[in-house]
């Protein structure tokens, strides 16, 4: 009987192995349509890669089974040639059908000890792999576990007020109490919200399971608050799916200051002073000097994600900044006076970029149109290898609608001011320290806008 029984557990092992399905790296290629598998590099389970290998596969989640899912893979090996920033053989990712599109991330070198998980971000739920490799070193390569999830609707997070909130610093022994209320952050049917996650602004942040709070804010100085909150769908996250952030500003301002205020006895004909002798009964005549104080104080930083721009590609990339709460309700851009766009970039090429600004409703200015002008470069040290998906090193920009800036060159030829040829020979950032392309780089300095930013007029100024 124990024999039978024996028997029985290894012929139900073996079949589970028979049944698993492996895809392996320039073996399978396309797309495959699949929830389940393991996913290997060319040398299989056990094998390293190849020398100048370039593969691509891409995996789709299969829909009619599971709708509105998407590819996951859980990378529990991963080793290849290079190190983040300098990678020699590269695995590439495309949350994408197929790899015409940007580079969404891209992944080398040993990275064992620290397993990963990706997920694909796109409508269609598909996840497209393109690996090159060099002929100098091979490895292990990586083996990564593919199954398909419905991903989770994010909930929003909604503050019954985003206006801006003024305050003075209370007196000693009082607080600027402040009552919050997010009860109208709502979630997708079936779910809840579960949770409020409060960064104050202050350096305190809080998690409550109710949408009212209070919190002090007794010291001059310009606080951001920012709100985001989570359902209860644990499907991407075990703490619960979490809305994009939602802001508001409070200012706590300086008192005024009263010092200059003087007095004088009524019909002395004394000369007032801030100190005056007066017996019980008399009438005093004062005169009030109030002097309002500036609090000065750099407004909490806003940053955009990175954006990756690939050679060769004909496509629009957006980011955007939030500025929901800065601004009272309904605010505008005032005629004259507009914004200062700052931004880094590293860019090869000055003919193939056109920047623009777009407003919260929609009215769009361009910053930078085509300026073909001796294939002028982008940054600090544009990356001489020309490998795409390897970025070089940024420089600061400034670019202004109000003239004081310096114009984007036109024509050709050398622009005293505007552009150097010296960049260093290799790149000193932490990003990138390969060779640097020879040739004109802009000088990083402000700018002037290649279109008025009048458009702006009267927009709205809180929003993305």
């Amino acid at each position: 009987m124990k024999t039978k029984q024996l028997f029985l557990f290894v012929a139900l092992l073996v079949s589970s192995i028979t049944f698993s399905q492996t895809y392996t790296m320039g073996t399978d290629t396309g797309t495959i349509t699949t929830c389940s598998g393991t996913f290997y590099d060319s040398g299989g389970q056990n094998g390293l890669y190849s020398p100048n290998e370039d593969y691509t596969i891409t995996f789709c989640p299969d829909l009619a089974t599971n709708p509105g899912s998407v590819i996951r893979i859980d990378f529990t090996g991963f080793n290849i040639e290079g190190t983040a920033g300098a990678c020699t053989d590269v695995l590439q990712v495309w949350y994408a059908p197929d790899n015409t599109g940007p580079v969404n991330t891209e992944f080398c070198g040993d990275l064992t000890a620290a397993p990963f998980t990706i997920s694909s971000s796109s409508a269609d739920g598909c996840i497209t792999f393109q690996f090159t490799s060099n002929n100098t070193s091979q490895k292990i390569g990586w083996v990564g576990n593919i199954s398909c999830y419905v991903p989770c609707t994010p909930p929003v997070a909604n503050l019954a007020d985003i206006n801006a909130i003024d305050l003075c610093v209370p007196d000693t022994g009082n607080s600027n109490t402040v009552n919050f209320d997010a009860s109208g952050s709502t979630s997708v049917a079936g779910t809840t919200v579960t949770t409020y996650e409060w960064e104050w602004g202050d350096g305190l942040v809080e998690t409550s399971t109710v949408p009212n709070m209070s919190h002090n804010y007794d010291v001059q100085g310009i606080y951001q608050l920012n709100l985001v909150v989570r359902s209860s769908d644990t499907t991407d996250d075990p703490l619960g799916c979490q809305s994009p952030p939602v802001s508001q500003m409070i200012r706590v301002m300086p008192k005024a200051s009263f010092v200059g205020t003087s007095g004088v006895e009524t019909g002395s004909g004394n000369t007032p002073a801030t100190t005056i002798t007066i017996d019980c009964g008399d009438t005093v005549d004062l005169a009030g000097l109030v002097t309002s104080q500036t609090l000065t104080q750099s407004a909490p930083v806003l940053d955009s994600g990175i954006i990756d721009l690939p050679d060769d590609q004909v496509e629009i990339y957006e980011e955007s900044l939030n500025f929901s709460g800065y601004f009272p309700a309904g605010a505008t851009v005032t005629p004259g006076c507009y914004p200062t766009v700052n931004f880094e970039l590293e860019h090869s090429w000055s003919g193939d970029l056109k920047l623009e600004l777009r407003a919260p409703n929609g009215q769009t200015v361009i910053l930078f149109l085509d300026h073909v002008t001796d294939s002028i470069k982008f940054g600090t040290c544009v990356n001489g290898s020309n490998v795409d998906g390897e970025a070089g090193c940024v420089a600061g920009y400034s670019v202004v609608g109000d003239g004081t800036g310096v114009d984007w060159p036109n024509g050709s030829g050398a622009f005293a001011g505007i552009t150097q040829n010296t960049p260093p020979a290799n790149g000193t950032c932490p990003e990138y320290t390969g060779t640097c392309s020879t040739g004109n780089y802009f000088i990083p300095q402000t700018y002037n806008s290649d279109s008025p930013f009048a458009p702006f007029d009267g927009g709205q100024l809180n929003g993305n």
